[in-house]
């Protein structure tokens, strides 16, 4: 832990800015798929980063828009796995922020309702539509659209196993933990006595995960949407296999039907 950007917030203030919704909602079960995925030959460690695959950090900002961030991040990822050669594209949070209606922009969301908006509406691209970090009037613009998702998959909640073999043979996939206590995380390892096993506050992005030589921890490797000044580069790592602090119990990617 360490003195950080978040400093000077007050508590309330920096848990206003943790707005993922646990899911609550009646589950969109036409859309929901839950394969059983086999694991033969699952890698001891993974990080999509060292394949190009994963987009820079972005910054939500005092917005509590986490949950866009997050399916954007695995989205952006799964495109790219499927189309590279049209090199990293940047899909828009702002799209959804002004005009997926389920969710509530800087008021909070869930990830599997924005995945729906965008298999009904389709996909804009950062730059078509950027990101302001407030809700406005919606752009949204169909010859705009840049791509389309044909489905998407929520894994059983608390089912760790699962997401790690989709982290492992598939690609970074959109969770949420309980991060109450996560704000001045500076680097290695996180873990909390503290922090919900199973509620969540704050949705990221799992990019891969590995073992630490010296402790023997496994650990997942997180993108955030706090800006690259924040944790490991805009990173943080996180004990992995025992459901800490709820990662494992709000997990959804993007079917490969991604055009």
């Amino acid at each position: 832990m360490a003195v950080n950007k978040f400093a000077d917030l007050s508590r309330e203030e920096y848990l206003s800015i943790l707005k993922h919704q646990s899911s609550s909602r009646p589950q969109l079960k036409a859309k929901i798929h839950r394969p059983s995925l086999e694991k033969p030959d699952l890698p001891n460690a993974t990080d999509w980063r060292n394949e190009g695959a994963v987009t820079r950090v972005k910054d939500q900002g005092s917005c509590g828009s986490c949950w866009a961030f997050s399916v954007t991040g695995t989205l952006e990822s799964f495109y790219y796995l499927r189309h590279k050669e049209k090199g990293l594209v940047e899909f828009s949070e702002q799209q959804l922020l002004d005009c997926d209606l389920v969710n509530d922009a800087c008021n909070g969301g869930e990830e599997a309702p924005a995945m729906e908006y965008f298999v009904n509406y389709g996909i804009e691209r950062e730059d078509a539509y950027p990101y302001v970090g407030a809700r406005g009037t919606c752009q949204y613009n169909e010859s705009a659209v840049y791509a389309k998702l044909e489905n998407y998959i929520q894994i059983e909640p608390g089912d760790e196993e699962t997401l790690l073999t989709v982290v492992g043979f598939l690609g970074p996939t959109s969770v949420a933990l309980e991060a109450s206590g996560l704000a001045f995380y500076s680097q290695g390892i996180y873990t909390s006595s503290q922090c919900s096993q199973t509620t969540t506050n704050h949705a990221v992005l799992a990019v891969g995960y590995d073992v630490d030589e010296e402790t023997g921890l496994d650990y997942w490797i997180i993108k955030n949407s706090w800006g690259a000044d924040w944790g490991e580069d805009g990173y943080f790592r996180i004990r992995r296999g025992e459901n800490e602090c709820a990662i494992a119990m709000d997990s959804v990617y993007p079917s490969f039907g991604i055009e």
